[in-house]
């Protein structure tokens, strides 16, 4: 049983928050997070754009610190060594652990691979090997393809967001129908005294 979380947390400790991938090329940024070079250049003012990267100030993707771009960028080969040799001893170790059920859907179909990217884009899964040539040959704009926990972070927190306005909304709206109907009670009320003020002449 410890081998599959000894497994994953060498796969955590040597991937990259952005792709999610082990490191490709890591770099280490002024904050001291720690990203593939190429993810931290798309995610800099202008995606997919290295050159101007390079030249502009690069956002952290996680702490969103302002950092100086291109040549600034620190060469982690410590974590690269580290990479390498998770991608020598992880594919032992997962096919030494015992498969966890998977959900519904959570596989790729195509590479059998797990769906951790989400695209903002066509709001779809998409497991590391489709985001590569995600969003295809052909297809001139960019997509923006983000981790799927954040994704459903941020789902989760517009659903709660709605369900707020929504809640006042229903507020206000009974607000609104309980004076109306004291309105018309009134209203009933008066009828029902010039009715019987004009019975009474």
């Amino acid at each position: 049983m410890a081998v599959p979380s000894a497994a994953e947390q060498l796969r955590a400790a040597a991937s990259c928050p952005v792709c999610l991938e082990l490191f490709r090329d890591p770099v280490s940024l002024r904050c001291g997070h720690n990203f593939c070079r190429g993810c931290v250049e798309r995610c800099g003012p202008s995606p997919g754009a290295a050159a101007a990267a390079a030249a502009g100030p690069l956002c952290c993707p996680q702490c969103r610190d302002a950092a100086p771009g291109g040549s600034s960028l620190r060469p982690s080969r410590e974590l690269g060594h580290i990479a390498g040799i998770a991608r020598e001893l992880l594919p032992g170790l997962l096919r030494a652990a015992p498969p966890g059920p998977p959900g519904p859907g959570s596989v790729c179909g195509r590479h059998r691979e797990p769906l951790r990217l989400f695209c903002r884009e066509e709001r779809a899964l998409l497991c590391p090997e489709c985001a590569r040539g995600h969003p295809g040959p052909g297809q001139r704009e960019q997509h923006r393809v983000v981790p799927a926990e954040e994704a459903a972070r941020e789902a989760r927190g517009e659903g709660q967001r709605l369900a707020r306005e929504f809640q006042e909304l229903r507020r206000s709206l009974e607000e609104q129908q309980r004076l109306l109907l004291a309105q018309l009670g009134d209203l009933e009320a008066a009828a029902g005294r010039a009715r019987a003020q004009a019975v009474g002449k």
